[in-house]
């Protein structure tokens, strides 16, 4: 096409004039031979029909009733001549690459929860989830959100210019948030050909669990201590009981849904508040309150047995015939003989005999006249007794024995937040 477009410029003669009615069948682009007398035979060849513009002249006053006015120019077949060996020309085509476009995105996507982000309208209250970020260069962004593991991803909403904290972040809420759900965010900016790639933030939750809680066994009961969550929609706090080791699907309610304040510290009790323990001067810091038998003696925080003599270390207290006590003592240093716990005076009430250190636990039943707690050694027991209580068992007493405890957040709903990690507690 080079070859061609220049040899074509190098036709530089054009004839104009006035063609004879015969020429009538020449039109644009055909080939016309000239063959002028001298002295214009230099002007001879062939030329290309450039234009022609065939008329009738009326009244015939330039002579001929048909002119066909035409120009045209040199042309000659070798223009188009082409030798493939030795005129094409190796070209230089590189590949090209479409180049992606630049979309920035949004960034430093983070959450807020908390009462102060609620929506309150009147006497309604809609808890929210606060989101912020870094908007960037664009003006719009669009906000998704989906409860994870694999919920349908839902629209949140156009996030505005206008919608911006003083700071010059973006903002944008997620209401009404359920506050046992966690959720996926999915943020995109939108730019006028196109948008970012998605930022996404996982495990946005407003928090309905527990995130510590301590615990401490007492008479037939347990107290609980943490920070309640800060929910709008929080009714309270449930505990819940199970065996050692058989984990929250197998545990039971063991207290009524005890209201506490959202996002501040509690203290609560399942089981029989305000148990009053029988037995004075338990853990034996002296020796008062305490008959000491044969065979007994006073050490500091402890009472020994030393084989020799089968003589009780006994405690006179208040008991009523028909209840039911439950009895905790911890010996020490036991290398020999047996403890049995009696309840005496009047028909005798005895327990199982205590062959091993550590806690033991026992249920006794009291009877008419009896009014004393009895410690009756085998004769060759060789240990020490550093702790003795004696109290009522009630209808709400906690389960005697160890146990995995949970404290289990409850909403207005009625519906349970995942309980807190198992607290094992002993119950004497």
């Amino acid at each position: 096409m080079r070859k061609i477009m220049g040899l074509r410029a190098r036709c530089q003669k054009v004839i104009s004039g006035t063609a004879p009615p015969d020429a009538l069948d020449l039109m644009a682009g055909a080939n016309a031979s000239v063959a002028f007398p001298a002295p214009l035979s230099a002007r001879n060849g062939t030329y290309k029909v450039e234009s022609i513009h065939p008329a009738f002249d009326m009244v015939g006053q330039s002579g001929l009733a048909l002119r066909c006015p035409i120009t045209l120019r040199e042309h000659y077949a070798g223009i188009y001549a082409w030798d493939a060996a030795s005129e094409e020309e190796a070209l230089d085509d590189p590949a090209y690459e479409v180049p992606e476009p630049d979309y920035p995105g949004p960034r430093d996507l983070t959450y807020a929860t908390g009462p102060e982000f609620d929506l309150v309208t009147g006497w309604s209250r809609i808890e929210r989830i606060f989101l912020s970020f870094d908007p960037g260069e664009a003006s719009e962004h669009y906000l998704e959100y989906r409860v994870e593991p694999d919920g349908p991803w839902m629209a949140a909403g156009v996030i505005s210019e206008d919608m911006r904290e003083a700071g010059g972040r973006a903002y944008a809420f997620i209401a009404p948030a359920n506050p046992l759900a966690r959720y996926t965010v999915r943020l995109t900016a939108r730019y006028m050909f196109g948008e970012s790639e998605p930022l996404l933030l996982t495990g946005v939750t407003i928090g309905a669990g527990l995130p510590a809680v301590s615990g401490s066994a007492g008479l037939g009961a347990a107290t609980f201590t943490g920070t309640a969550p800060g929910l709008s929609s929080l009714a309270g706090l449930r505990v819940y009981r199970a065996d050692p080791g058989a984990g929250f699907a197998a545990a039971v309610p063991v207290s009524e849904v005890i209201a506490v304040t959202p996002g501040g510290a509690f203290e609560i009790v399942a089981g029989s508040f305000g148990a009053v323990d029988l037995i004075e001067n338990g853990e034996f810091e002296d020796g008062s309150a305490w008959t000491f038998g044969g065979g007994w003696q006073q050490e500091p925080g402890a009472v020994r047995h030393l084989p020799s003599s089968a003589d009780s270390l006994t405690q006179p207290v208040t008991l009523s015939a028909g209840s039911r006590f439950r009895l905790a003592v911890t010996i020490t240093g036991r290398s020999a003989g047996q403890v049995t716990p009696q309840l005496s005076g009047g028909e005798i009430q005895s327990g199982a005999p205590i062959t091993a250190n550590g806690r033991s636990l026992q249920t006794l039943t009291a009877t008419s006249g009896n009014d004393t707690l009895s410690l009756v050694p085998s004769a060759d027991f060789d240990g020490a007794l550093t702790s003795v209580t004696l109290f009522v068992q009630t209808v709400s007493a906690l389960p005697q024995g160890p146990g995995a405890f949970f404290v289990v957040p409850v909403l207005q709903s009625g519906a349970a937040a995942p309980p807190s990690n198992p607290i094992p507690l002993t119950i004497p």
